[in-house]
């Protein structure tokens, strides 16, 4: 691959600056590297930052699930007073103080709403990790479309001043009577166009920088360099299929919330869910509320138990618990595998796009090399005072097309890479 003039970065920096913007004398140019660039994008994209604080989400509700078998402990105060024998009030013993520790042993519901949480939690994290690997796509494409903007808009330049010169000579030899007034609309239109062109790289490239500003966090008045061509940095092999389907984020989530569904209608299936919690209290009694009901009266007053509850009657919410289970297990098994079928073509796609975008690179830099060939003919032949006036600028006109094709194929190349990476899994692991 050609490396990228400075010439052409300047330009593009220039379009993208805001008008009247200056950069400071002492702010050096920023130097932004493929990688850099992807480090910065993953480390402030509010996309991410939203789909990481989502995964921390499901996280912390997998961890609070699980805490139901674990021991809670309450301090408690039931002041009170009765006219008549004492009674639980507010589902406690009226009491100075006491001391409550539960623990469940085994809960289906609190079963269910752990497993639950651990299949929301898995699709959580599959989802981060792709929106991590899409920001890092997405900053590919954008630096390579920020590297071919620099190119096109300098091929862009010379088109102007080629397409002036033919205009110049055509309006000379009109002078003389030897072109018609058509010819000359015909020169004036290929300068038209040519300026258009170049107002609309400008546009292009001022828009892209400015995009690419936002996603790295660069400053709007500082310069910045792209040295790195992103089709060079990225590796040219064809990852293996498999390897792909097993670094996919959203297949392993799918795939690992469909065996944590299956054990959730496993257990739900099962014909007896007792509930089982063991517990433990101490109370301090207020002596003046009890003493003259109760013969041995103890202030201190202590038990412990296990409660075994083994549902009689649920009104038809077992069966529809078992039902919704089994539905959400064949709906992630579903999806799982529309995922792995979608994955494949995808990696096809991508595969073949990667293919025709090196070989569309090729031939592109071929048809320069032609281009340039040509150029350096008319050149020769306008030295020596043979072959036609302008040529030479026909041939520029040319030379120009022919580079904004190689920046545009380079650019193709880019982004095709990286979308088989992407698709692979292995983009992430190709910038670090």
């Amino acid at each position: 691959m050609n490396s990228f003039p400075v010439l052409a970065a300047a330009f593009l920096v220039g379009a993208g600056a805001p008008a009247g913007a200056q950069t400071p004398a002492s702010a050096p140019p920023q130097v932004v590297t493929l990688r850099s660039a992807v480090a910065a994008a993953l480390a402030r994209s509010p996309s991410l930052a939203a789909a990481e604080a989502a995964s921390d989400e499901g996280a912390a509700g997998a961890r609070l699930a699980r805490d139901a078998y674990r021991p809670s402990a309450s301090l408690i105060a039931t002041p009170g007073y009765a006219s008549g024998l004492p009674v639980a009030v507010a589902g406690q013993v009226p009491a100075i103080a006491g001391i409550d520790v539960r623990q469940t042993i085994w809960d289906p519901a609190a079963k269910a709403e752990e497993l639950g949480s651990e299949a929301a939690r898995e699709e959580l994290d599959g989802a981060r990790e792709s929106a991590r690997i899409e920001t890092a796509r997405a900053v590919v494409e954008l630096y390579a479309r920020c590297r071919a903007d620099g190119a096109v808009a300098e091929a862009a330049a010379r088109r102007v001043d080629a397409a002036q010169e033919v205009l110049r000579h055509v309006e000379a030899r009109q002078k003389e009577g030897r072109e018609t007034d058509l010819a000359v609309e015909r020169a004036a239109l290929l300068l038209a166009r040519a300026r258009q062109k170049s107002l609309d790289a400008a546009s292009d490239a001022d828009l892209d920088l400015r995009e690419l500003r936002m996603a790295i966090g660069a400053s709007p008045g500082r310069e910045l360099l792209l040295p790195d061509d992103p089709a060079s940095v990225l590796p040219a092999e064809v990852p293996d299929r498999e390897a792909a389907f097993a670094a996919d984020p959203a297949l392993c989530a799918l795939e690992r919330r469909g065996e944590i569904l299956d054990a959730l209608r496993r257990a739900k299936a099962r014909p007896i869910a007792p509930v089982v919690q063991a517990e433990a209290q101490y109370w301090r009694l207020a002596s003046g509320s009890y003493a003259r009901y109760y013969n041995h009266f103890k202030a201190d007053d202590w038990s412990v138990g296990v409660a075994v509850a083994v549902p009689l009657f649920s009104g038809g919410r077992l069966a529809e618990e078992r039902a919704r289970s089994e539905s959400a297990w064949r709906r992630v098994e579903a999806q799982a595998r529309e995922r792995r079928e979608t994955l494949d073509l995808l990696f096809a796609r991508a595969e073949a796009a990667a293919a025709r975008a090196g070989s569309a690179a090729a031939l592109a830099r071929r048809a320069r090399g032609v281009a340039e060939g040509a150029l350096e003919a008319a050149e020769a032949l306008a030295r020596e005072g043979r072959g036609d006036a302008d040529a030479p600028a026909l041939r520029r006109l040319e030379l120009s097309d022919a580079d904004e094709e190689v920046a545009d194929a380079e650019r193709a190349l880019a982004a095709a890479r990286g979308e088989l990476l992407a698709v692979s899994g292995r983009l992430l692991a190709a910038l670090q």
